[in-house]
């Protein structure tokens, strides 16, 4: 359906800079709350609104991704302040979660920007600007940061912990389930539904690819992988919208989030602009 709309530059730079500012907002949150999730030693952070149940860190964090990708590019081809506190306030926002997944996938769609940026810039004036602009940016956030949550995102002994040998049975249960209906799938239920009907577990696959597989088998997966290379296919020459589909791709492996806003956000996003792109033939005038 996105892919079939017009939109004008001034209405993609509005929705944009509002989806932009949406992160910010949750990164304040996550700054003045500061609300312990676990409560196991200030260590992974959320938010709470009013009688609300808190929200999942992972996907918090998850929805931060791409409007911080964007900030970034934002910062890196239109150089501003507002820009700079915007990228700087998300990437502190997704370490208050200390959201792994999440930590990895912003850098490296932001590692995909530099390198289109690098490629097509030769004003070594502004690259200058850049590189200075990302290393305080790295000491702000590194002074800024609780340190049980910092530890947990940079040292990566970290990793090796229960919470991820838990994804790990995780995926290994969902394919499981997946391998027992591969060609249609279970339909539109829930993945703890599926999983407790084939395999006797009450457990979710904790990955959104997983998570399409059980429900719509390989048959309806194909559908999706196939919208989604095209996509690709259609912005393979701007690096800005490729880190955000890819960073999006990549933290939705980390969690089951094929009904989420964090997933269907940046693509709903990247289909707009790269209609916008083809018609216009202007890269990244929507920055």
């Amino acid at each position: 359906i996105m892919l079939s709309q017009d939109y004008t530059e001034f209405e993609i730079k509005r929705l944009i800079n509002a989806y932009v500012i949406s992160a910010v907002i949750i990164a304040v949150l996550l700054f003045v709350q500061q609300y312990d999730y676990y409560g196991s030693g200030n260590e992974r952070h959320t938010i709470k609104i009013l009688t609300n149940d808190v929200f999942d860190p992972n996907f918090l964090a998850a929805f931060l991704v791409a409007p911080g990708i964007i900030a970034f590019s934002k910062m890196v081809y239109r150089f501003s302040l507002r820009n700079m506190i915007a990228f700087l306030a998300i990437i502190a926002g997704i370490l208050y979660t200390s959201s792994r997944g999440a930590f990895l996938s912003a850098i490296m769609g932001i590692g995909i920007v530099i390198l289109g940026f690098f490629k097509g810039n030769k004003n070594r004036k502004h690259m200058i600007i850049v590189a200075f602009v990302l290393l305080l940016g790295c000491f702000l956030v590194v002074e800024f940061i609780p340190n049980n949550s910092l530890i947990r995102v940079i040292n990566f002994k970290s990793y090796y912990d229960g919470s991820n040998a838990k994804r790990l049975l995780d995926w290994k249960l969902g394919m499981m389930a997946f391998f027992k209906r591969p060609i249609l799938g279970y339909g539109l239920q829930g993945e703890m539904s599926i999983i407790k009907k084939a395999l006797g577990m009450s457990y979710i696959s904790h990955n959104t690819f997983i998570a399409f597989l059980l429900q719509f088998g390989i048959a309806g997966f194909s559908i999706i992988l196939a919208c989604v290379l095209r996509l690709f296919r259609n912005i393979k020459r701007n690096s800005v919208l490729k880190g955000v589909l890819l960073s999006t791709m990549a933290v939705s492996v980390f969690i089951s989030a094929e009904v989420a806003l964090a997933f269907w956000i940046p693509i709903m996003f990247v289909a707009v602009i790269s209609v916008y792109e083809r018609r216009s033939r202007i890269t990244n005038g929507w920055l």
